[in-house]
């Protein structure tokens, strides 16, 4: 009885130690170098070459910017209803049907003529919907490229970082939320 006794608590000893067990921590994933400018724009026009073809152009407006317009707050006007509030976040929509125009959101300027694709007929149509959701993700990560050189080429002002954060992340959350 005793020895059948301590062959079970070393079973139990044994077991309670193996599942306890804590899993080994993740390798980290290497760390991308920052890329140029120049790489940014190009980063931008390649996402926009993937996904330019699957947005619903009709019913698009026209918009000519205006001194002190982002084009957060172009979408905020366009996009934004009492039932959306976070409407603002669908700017790279703005970017992709105006890519003929100005490649990268930080450079618009005033008197460029942006496209401004209908927002509900995009989001209403499965396929389109799809891709917007793809294509949002990488916009992000395109952002977070930018803030990187912005970053290395002590560009970045105390307000810059956490504006390409802010949208990163708000671009992220849209998309996942489609």
């Amino acid at each position: 009885m005793k020895k059948t006794l301590l062959c079970s608590v070393a079973l139990f000893a044994l077991f309670l130690g193996v599942s306890c067990k804590s899993p080994p921590p993740p390798t980290p994933e290497p760390v991308e170098e920052p890329v140029t400018s120049e790489e940014i724009n190009t980063a931008f026009s390649e996402v926009y070459g993937r996904y330019k073809a699957d947005l619903i152009m009709d019913g698009a407006q026209k918009y000519v910017v205006k001194r002190g317009d982002t084009l957060v707050g172009i979408a905020r006007a366009f996009y934004t209803t009492r039932e959306t509030l976070e409407n603002r976040w669908f700017f790279p929509l703005i970017m992709l049907a105006s890519s003929d125009v100005v490649e990268d959101p930080d450079e618009i300027e005033i008197g460029m003529e942006l496209t401004i694709p209908d927002l509900q007929k995009n989001l209403t149509d499965p396929t389109a919907r799809g891709q917007i959701k793809q294509f949002l993700l990488e916009i992000a990560d395109v952002y977070d490229h930018k803030a990187a050189v912005c970053e290395a080429e002590s560009k970045m002002d105390d307000n810059l970082y956490p504006l390409y954060k802010s949208s990163r992340d708000g671009l992220r959350q849209v998309s996942a939320d489609l």
